[in-house]
């Protein structure tokens, strides 16, 4: 019998992630940092984010106040829900994670080893001297057909999308329901999820069906592919960047 496997090829340790912080990750400079974008997930700096306020496609996104070190969480003044999607209101941010998190998350982020010496601020609205409308981010749809004829409707350009398929990204031995942080797709059509509750990768063959899944103890964050196919997951907690590979492996029945 044939079937396929997750191994771990080498691990990573990335330890000048912090040093990076105060870089602008629109034009990639370091300088000051101005704003934090809640739908791009994003900080940038003075320049990039009067762009930002200006293009057409991202003016009504959700600009905070990243250039302040308040830390006290009773000062949050936005309406927007965890990062983690627990559903609580946000009152804190996390630039080295660029994550935004509730109460508890909070708590929970301030106490954990890996990121406790991070610099949380108090969630705000960016202020400026142009007052604007500031829209929240589209609401959740029940059917991911209406998500699409949403965002073609909120881009109100000249190209149309159709939904065309779905797939459930459970696996046989998940303990709870999966929360998709991201996806690979290989060469050969797979796709690989990253399933953050399950801490787990899964992967679908190209026909949407789960074909074999890796358990790991920690949280995957983003994930991508590279050539060969290997598999790159970043693991924030540790400040890690994993590679994984498939291999192929028979093996025999036997009775006992």
């Amino acid at each position: 019998m044939q079937v396929l496997r997750f191994i771990e090829l080498k691990c990573i340790y990335t330890v000048g992630m912090a040093a990076a912080l105060n870089v602008c990750e629109g034009c990639e400079i370091d300088k000051m940092l101005e704003s934090f974008c809640v739908n791009c997930e994003q900080l940038y700096c003075q320049e990039c984010t009067t762009y930002h306020m200006k293009c057409k496609t991202t003016r009504s996104h959700i600009l905070l106040d990243a250039s302040h070190r308040d830390t006290d969480i009773n000062h949050s003044s936005i309406e927007v829900k965890c990062g983690n999607e627990c559903g609580e209101q946000v009152v804190s941010l996390c630039l080295d994670c660029r994550q935004l998190l509730c109460i508890d998350c909070f708590n929970k982020h301030s106490m954990l080893k890996a990121t406790k010496e991070h610099n949380a601020i108090t969630a705000k609205h960016l202020t400026d001297s142009h007052p604007r409308v500031i829209e929240s981010r589209p609401s959740v749809v029940s059917h991911p057909q209406q998500l699409v004829r949403a965002q073609v409707q909120v881009e109100k350009g000249q190209y149309s999308g159709t939904f065309t398929n779905k797939f459930k990204c459970s696996a046989p031995g998940d303990k709870e329901v999966a929360r998709v942080r991201g996806i690979a797709i290989l060469s050969d059509g797979r796709i690989v999820v990253a399933d953050y509750k399950n801490r787990s990768l899964k992967l679908f063959n190209s026909e949407l069906r789960f074909e074999t899944v890796k358990y790991i103890k920690e949280d995957p964050r983003g994930i991508a592919t590279s050539a060969n196919d290997f598999v790159v997951v970043t693991i924030a907690d540790k400040k890690e960047i994993r590679i994984y590979k498939f291999e192929k492996i028979r093996y025999a029945l036997t009775k006992r």
